[in-house]
């Protein structure tokens, strides 16, 4: 007759404390960090500048980037960038002498300065700088009636690549958001920005403060510029005025 084994009372106490070690184990490890995830939209701009030259080398810059949006000024924008630029001519260093009644190709030294401003849609200012640069002008017939405003290509580059350094660091913590343009009828409105910001069709946003009101996107209308921009259907609450802040649902 065979008998039956029975596991002694400690084999019992050993497993239910390794399964409690092995509890307080995973729950110490696999400890919850959060994440700051980053917005699936672009960001939008606007562009001042009273230098050709540096408006088209910071245009070029923005249209680059998959992440930017070059948006008209017409105030709906996330962020603004103004830039002021002014020419020093810097005699000491020019090249002498010039002579007179005699075709000469000469490049003016000067003190290229540049004063930016990075706001945001409550013209807020989020960020100002000034950058100075020794540079030349480009080359031009001597002599000529006025100075040449055009500077080295690679000095204007550097100081387009700077501003949109310092803008990028403030844009990339800054929540994403847009405002109400207008009302399409009285249950629609429409924002600044469509399918190539990354919204898509049922994408819900609601109004950052009071009168709360929940919106979803309905369809997109074609502009004249060639762009498309969003009509919002209202789900919940009242339908915002134009200019209304409205965030992404989370």
């Amino acid at each position: 007759m065979m008998k039956k084994i029975l596991p002694k009372k400690f084999h019992f106490k050993q497993a239910g404390l390794f399964a409690v070690l092995l509890l307080a184990s995973c729950t110490t490890t696999n400890t919850y960090s959060p994440k700051i995830s980053s917005s699936p939209y672009s960001r939008t701009i606007e562009l001042t500048s009273n230098n050709p030259q540096l408006q088209s080398a910071l245009e070029q810059r923005i249209l680059k980037n998959r992440h930017y949006i070059l948006q008209p000024q017409n105030g709906f924008s996330e962020f603004h960038i103004t830039v002021e630029t002014s020419l020093v001519r810097i005699k000491s260093l020019e090249t002498k002498p010039l002579l007179l009644g005699r075709i000469q190709k000469t490049r003016t030294p000067v003190t290229f300065n540049a004063h930016y401003k990075i706001g945001n849609q409550t013209s807020l200012t989020l960020a100002e700088g000034h950058i100075q640069k020794t540079t030349e002008t480009l080359s031009r017939v001597y002599p000529s009636l006025s100075l040449n405003s055009n500077i080295a290509p690679e000095a204007m580059d550097d100081i387009a690549n700077q501003i949109l350094k310092e803008a990028s660091s403030h844009i990339t913590v800054t929540p994403w958001s847009t405002r109400v343009t207008g009302m399409k009828d009285e249950q629609h409105v429409t924002i600044a920005v469509g399918e190539s910001a990354g919204l898509e069709l049922g994408d819900t946003f609601i109004t950052e403060s009071q009168p709360t009101a929940k919106l979803q996107v309905v369809m997109f209308e074609q502009q004249a510029n060639g762009n498309n921009r969003a009509i919002l259907g209202l789900m919940e609450g009242f339908l915002p005025q134009a200019g209304r802040k409205l965030i992404a649902e989370k």
